[in-house]
């Protein structure tokens, strides 16, 4: 599942040509359900502050209720 988004610090301003770690997280049911996968990205800013991974694709923080992304019933 591609996943793009733009950082910005906390003035509001791209942040250009950055590495970061992105963590992401699949919920079960509902914004409030509990945590059934998270993994991180870590990953490089363009110089508008872009960036795109692929969920399922990254690196298991070991939190969540399934022991891998390949695990969830996504029609749950």
């Amino acid at each position: 599942m591609n996943y793009q988004a733009v950082v910005h610090d906390n003035s509001g301003a791209p942040m250009s040509n950055q590495s970061i770690t992105v963590r992401i997280g699949i919920l079960s049911g509902s914004s409030t359900g509990s945590l059934l996968w998270q993994e991180e990205h870590a990953i490089n800013t363009n110089k508008y502050g872009l960036f795109h991974l692929s969920i399922g694709n990254g690196i298991s923080t070991g939190n969540g209720t399934l022991s891998s992304f390949n695990a969830i019933n996504w029609q749950n």
